[in-house]
């Protein structure tokens, strides 16, 4: 069962918890327990349901957006975020939000690109996100073995 989502925090119209955690490392979980707790958690389900593709499309392409543009719309104020698109920022997202708490989620590599290569590389081609896809891809080394190698020499 869903709770009433009110929170007594500092505010409810800010972020107070940032994902740093890349899709596949338990996000979808946390983002569970978030809303639970009474956060309104944007993750990348939201980006998708809300067609927020073109903000992230423009975010990576350097152009500067402001968050407050999806994360607080009429018809809701996100007060957390999990998995892409919004982990990728992470570090732009906790300077606009600087009273946020940093939450990294991690999994071991291996079972990682597994869990990936049988979710994410399966739908991405038909999706609007594609484009913001491949440039991320290129900026972080799109995953492959050597991306493995890469993940394994930081963990």
């Amino acid at each position: 069962m869903r709770r009433d989502h009110t929170l007594s925090m500092k505010t409810k119209n800010s972020v107070l918890i940032i994902g740093a955690g890349w899709g596949r490392t338990g996000t979808t979980s946390l983002k569970a327990a978030l809303d639970e707790l009474g956060y309104l958690c944007y993750h990348m389900s939201e980006c998708i349901e809300r067609d927020h593709s073109d903000f992230w499309n423009d975010l990576a392409s350097g152009r500067v957006k402001d968050f407050d543009e999806i994360f607080n719309e009429d018809d809701i104020k996100f007060t957390a975020t999990m998995d892409f698109p919004a982990s990728l920022f992470w570090r732009e997202l906790s300077q606009r939000y600087p009273d946020a708490k940093v939450i990294l989620t991690i999994r071991d590599p291996e079972s990682w690109y597994r869990s990936y290569e049988s979710t994410i590389l399966t739908v991405m081609p038909s999706s609007r996100l594609l484009p913001f896809a491949i440039k991320i891809g290129y900026l972080m080394c799109f995953p492959n073995q050597s991306f493995i190698n890469m993940l394994r020499s930081v963990f």
